[in-house]
């Protein structure tokens, strides 16, 4: 999966399973323009400091990453069928993965969750909104590569 990475804040997320899946290997060849990546928990990974409170990179995630300047991640492995895996969506705000190779509406990908008033928002890393209450989407397609920051009314089940 090749994912393009702007230069600044960006969420991003990744449907290849690598055969190694710590945080600084998936990332290696990006350290140079990496400042910081946070999972939704707020755990970081600091290449600078040689620091890293992620262990592993997990595919239902997505992960925010301040670059300084714009590059391209490749990551290479086993793809990761959206089908078989189920996302788990704690209650409140997480960050969610997106595992399909093709692009979908926002409004389509999370329907189910929707009709049971599961979600508040969803927002993309430029700030873009899908505001269910007031049938607003300003997101329009879920992309593979990409996160979504999310707020969940309760823990709920994503199925692709």
């Amino acid at each position: 999966q090749i994912i393009p990475l702007p230069s600044g804040w960006s969420l991003f997320s990744s449907y290849i399973s690598p055969e190694v899946a710590a945080i600084d290997t998936v990332l290696l060849d990006l350290v140079d323009g990496i400042t910081i990546v946070k999972d939704y928990l707020g755990r970081a990974y600091l290449p600078e400091y040689n620091f890293s409170a992620i262990d592993s990179l997990d595919n239902l995630q997505g992960y925010q990453i301040k670059m300084t300047q714009m590059d391209t991640l490749h990551i290479s492995g086993e793809y990761v069928v959206p089908e078989e895996n189920p996302n788990s969506l704690s209650s409140g705000w997480s960050i969610m993965g997106y595992l399909r190779l093709d692009s979908v509406l926002m409004d389509v990908l999370l329907a189910d969750l929707v009709s049971q008033d599961y979600i508040t928002i969803v927002k993309d890393y430029e700030g873009n909104a899908y505001l269910p209450e007031y049938n607003f989407s300003a997101i329009g397609y879920a992309k593979p590569g990409f996160g979504y920051q999310i707020k969940t009314t309760q823990q709920c089940i994503l199925e692709y």
